[in-house]
């Protein structure tokens, strides 16, 4: 009766076992006065590396005196056709065994297999010309991807080019990038504060403009169409701020030389034009030589702008004179 009343539990017994991958081995098994021991694998059951297709039996020594009491027999007994005695234990490491194999079981059956994923996002990565965007983050189970939609005409810009030994100060860096319509490019000085020559031979200044001295002479009307044919004018920033001195010896300018720079009276007399349209009269204009201007004993006669390079001064003089000059444009 008990017999088949353990039966019952055979299928419980057997998945606990197998749960962990042991063996269920028989110790020592008494029948009437006959002691006799084997030991049981079951089919399909894993213990290590190894599953056991076949039942095997083997007899062992007789290891124990048999057991004096029906509930010792009871607590290490399994029914069914492959009863047989395991190893007695203490009944507290039973106790303790039995629970943490439940507990197991139980967190194997019930237990959340979800992996959510708290990661903060990756930052976005460019667009490309499919309109797609990317960014990513590590999860619990391995690498996640997200996409996104994006409008872009063009790429990123790239590097700088190299800038080399300064022999010319008016040397451009540049970069390109990739559009919708095409490759684009933007430049840059490599050295936009240097004080010297340029590529085609002007004169790069600290007042942010560039000068070029003209060496052949004429009129003040030729001289002004030269300069205005090569993108700039007859000097005034540097006449006005008195700045001339610090670069014509630079540039090549003769001792004892008077030349045009780019101021007018003719349309009213002692209101001077410069050709960057700055008007002042003969007393806003601080850099005059001694005498100058001398216009008054013949009126409207001296009525263009000259510097005196020895003096490091301005003066006014016939407009007919053929004399050389200075160019002055801003830098680009």
């Amino acid at each position: 009766m008990e017999l088949k009343m353990y039966k019952n539990f055979l299928p419980f017994f057997i998945m606990l076992q197998a749960g962990f991958g042991k063996s269920l081995t028989d110790g020592a098994m008494t029948v009437g006065r006959q002691t006799q021991t084997r030991q049981i694998r079951y089919p399909g059951i894993v213990q290590g590396r190894q599953t056991f297709q076949q039942m095997s039996y083997r007899a062992i020594p007789q290891r124990r005196q048999p057991y004096q009491t029906v509930n010792e027999r009871r607590a290490i007994f399994l029914p069914g056709p492959y009863s047989s005695y395991r190893q007695p234990r203490s009944s507290s490491s039973r106790s303790e065994s039995s629970t943490g194999n439940i507990g197991l079981l139980l967190y194997l059956l019930f237990r959340d297999t979800t992996t959510a994923c708290t990661v903060n996002w990756g930052s976005w990565t460019e667009c490309n010309f499919q309109d797609v965007r990317h960014r990513n983050r590590e999860c619990p189970d391995g690498l996640e991807t997200e996409e996104g939609e994006c409008s872009i005409e063009c790429m990123s810009w790239g590097s700088w080019s190299t800038c080399s030994t300064p022999e010319h100060v008016d040397e451009k860096k540049s970069r390109t990038r990739q559009c919708v319509t095409g490759f684009q490019t933007e430049e840059e000085d490599c050295y936009p504060n240097a004080v010297g020559f340029t590529s085609d031979g002007w004169y790069r200044y600290s007042n942010g403009h560039e000068y070029k001295y003209l060496t052949a002479e004429t009129n003040y009307g030729a001289q002004s169409s030269f300069c205005a044919s090569h993108n700039s004018r007859l000097a005034t920033v540097a006449v006005r701020n008195g700045e001339l001195g610090g670069f014509q010896n630079t540039i090549g300018v003769p001792d004892f030389t008077m030349y045009f720079v780019g101021g007018t009276d003719a349309i009213v007399e002692d209101t001077w034009i410069f050709q960057d349209s700055i008007v002042m009269t003969t007393d806003d204009i601080k850099v005059w030589a001694e005498n100058e201007p001398n216009d008054d004993a013949v009126p409207d006669v001296e009525d263009c702008l000259a510097w005196f390079k020895n003096l490091n001064k301005l003066g006014d003089t016939s407009c007919s004179n053929t004399l050389s000059a200075m160019c002055e444009r801003p830098i680009a």
